[in-house]
């Protein structure tokens, strides 16, 4: 070899050095880590013997662990748990792919990037904890991983990568209040997935995220957001996260029918729709109903609500009702008294009373010339 090959080989590794770091062995708890030094931290690039439980140092050579190198646990049968310190911010691609019988992985750190397959193909993976935030969960990070029970994080998971989920086919819910992002088919085959929660923070969802999940699959979602914008235009079942009921949304309530018109948490609406009882002989339509600790005024009853009611003797009709629909008391020949308590009412359709010729129809004095006009009988 001349001199200038040499000095160019020497050269090489000499950066190739400075670059990468120098390859190193260490011994804890009774595992041996291979590491490398970049500047002031260490990267664990793998580990010999057969540890089962893996408990990562914060510091080896009075540098702090800052990160898991791509492929270094990859292949671990023997591994059944793994616990990161704090010092912890970046675990490589495919860090821990094929691990088939790790069961639990607790992480300590105060944020955290997850590469692209991680954890990938780890059969047995029931539970992730962290302790900070995910602030990068990588394409396919936790990609067929059918046992994954339970991912917990301190303060959020903040962006979901493609695939991220696909295949955990036991997940049943994801809290993603503090997540911003959602990739394209995270969520595909999570068969068991029933509840996710989100927020306005979320500003994108790819596409078919939720792709074949749970027929039960229902996401919270704040109204005027993204994520709101995103399941109705995918059809999927929702709720609002401040608990109003879903506009159209049909409930019943005590002895009534109802279906929301207006979900706000202090201005609701709705409308009556009918007795749960097909053959009541005295109905009160309220003037309120309340669902979760909310109240919907009831401001208008449905088209033929007690239409041909054959029992149907008294009805009162509440104070917030500005609507009476058509033929809403038609036909009921043995109604008698229907007392209007409210001074709103606006709309009262011709065939309200069609044949129900006995009904005596009691107003509020102050609205008796009124509601004379509006009412024809």
């Amino acid at each position: 070899m001349n001199m200038k090959r040499l000095s160019f080989c020497v050269l090489s590794i000499l950066l190739c050095s400075l670059v990468l770091g120098t390859v190193h062995r260490v011994s804890a708890e009774e595992t041996d880590f291979t590491y490398i030094t970049i500047g002031g931290t260490v990267t664990i690039t793998g580990c010999s013997g057969d540890a089962t439980d893996i408990i990562v140092p914060d510091r080896i050579d009075n540098k702090p662990v800052t990160a898991i190198a791509a492929n270094a646990f990859r292949g671990k049968a023997e591994l059944t748990s793994v616990f990161l310190p704090v010092s912890v911010e970046t675990i490589g691609s495919y860090a821990f792919a094929g691990c088939s019988a790790m069961g639990n992985i607790n992480i300590l750190s105060k944020s955290v990037a997850i590469g692209a397959y991680a954890f990938s193909d780890c059969a047995g993976l029931t539970n992730v904890t962290v302790s900070g935030v995910i602030r990068e969960l990588g394409n396919a990070a936790f990609y067929n991983c059918a046992g994954l029970l339970d991912v917990s994080t301190g303060r959020g998971l903040q962006r979901i990568g493609k695939y991220a989920f696909r295949g955990c086919s036991s997940l049943v819910d994801m809290d993603l209040k503090k997540t911003t992002s959602i990739g394209a088919y995270a969520f595909m085959g999570c068969t068991q997935l029933t509840s996710v929660v989100t927020s306005k923070t979320l500003k994108s969802i790819g596409k078919n995220a939720f792709y074949d999940t749970s027929d039960k699959l229902e996401i919270v979602v704040a109204k005027a957001s993204k994520a709101l914008a995103y399941v109705k235009r995918s059809k999927l079942s929702y709720r609002y996260a401040d608990g109003t009921l879903l506009e159209d949304e049909e409930i019943t309530y005590k002895k009534g029918k109802y279906r929301i018109i207006k979900s706000h948490k202090t201005k609701g609406t709705c409308m009556f729709l009918g007795a749960k009882d097909s053959s009541p002989v005295s109905f009160t339509i309220p003037d309120v109903i309340k669902v979760n600790e909310i109240s919907y005024k009831v401001v208008e009853i449905q088209d033929y609500a007690f239409f041909s009611s054959k029992k149907l003797r008294k009805v009162t009709v509440g104070s917030n009702v500005k609507t009476i629909g058509s033929g809403a008391f038609a036909y009921c020949d043995k109604l008698t008294s229907v007392v209007i308590k409210g001074t709103q009412l606006k709309t009262v359709e011709s065939d309200v009373f069609e044949y129900s010729k006995k009904a005596k129809i009691s107003v509020p004095k102050a609205k008796a010339a009124a509601y004379k006009k509006l009412i024809k009988r």
